[in-house]
């Protein structure tokens, strides 16, 4: 018996995965001497990474030798606390 498979479903039956948010990050993570899970959590906003200040200085630099079209791509994933949070009342 086949079975139908939709969109979400690969051949083998397995979910496909997402668009990727940050590509290349594993390359970055090596270069950067962090570990790959580390930058991401920084990257994605996770509670306790967001503070990694250094880190993302470092990630920043290594970001202007990237191509313009995938390092606006990736600016565009970072969840960022400072820019574009306006408050309510102003």
């Amino acid at each position: 018996m086949m079975h139908e498979t939709d969109a979400t479903s690969n051949k083998k039956g397995r979910k496909r995965r997402g668009p990727t948010r940050f590509p290349g990050i594993n390359k970055d993570a090596k270069e950067l001497g962090v570990n790959r899970a580390t930058l991401y959590r920084m990257l994605a906003g996770y509670p306790g990474f967001k503070d990694l200040k250094t880190l993302r200085v470092k990630y920043e630099v290594l970001l202007k030798k990237k191509p313009e079209h995938t390092r606006n791509y990736i600016l565009s994933n970072i969840a960022n606390p400072t820019h574009g949070n306006k408050s309510k009342n102003s």
